[in-house]
């Protein structure tokens, strides 16, 4: 409708067990990025550098706080709803003969 709508922060995470895991707060034309391996943070202008290539996290010190604070209230949220959730059995099939056969035909 042409009005002016309010922006909300986005939430991110990219969860590799082996290598790192990280999570990512988009708010008012910034992005930071929390390393929780290191406790890293990267904070980004995407207005003024829309590929991340400067972390402006030492001069923007209280940008980058206010919205750590942000993303890591999302963290214990998503912890809380994640404990609260049902439990699941993960699925289990028994394999065919002929699946196991195709398997060995393509090289696994």
């Amino acid at each position: 409708r042409g009005e002016e709508m309010e922006e909300l922060p986005a939430f991110s995470e990219v969860l590799h067990t082996t290598i790192f895991q990280k999570k990512s707060i988009r708010y008012n034309g910034y992005k930071l990025i929390y390393d929780i391996e290191r406790g890293a943070v990267e904070l980004y202008d995407l207005r003024a550098d829309p590929h991340e290539q400067v972390n402006v996290a030492d001069q923007e010190p209280e940008v980058a706080e206010k919205m750590l604070t942000q993303l890591q209230a999302w963290m214990v949220r998503s912890a809380r709803i994640a404990t609260e959730l049902p439990r699941q059995r993960p699925l289990s099939r028994t394999m065919s003969d002929e699946t196991r056969q195709l398997l060995r035909d393509a090289g696994y």
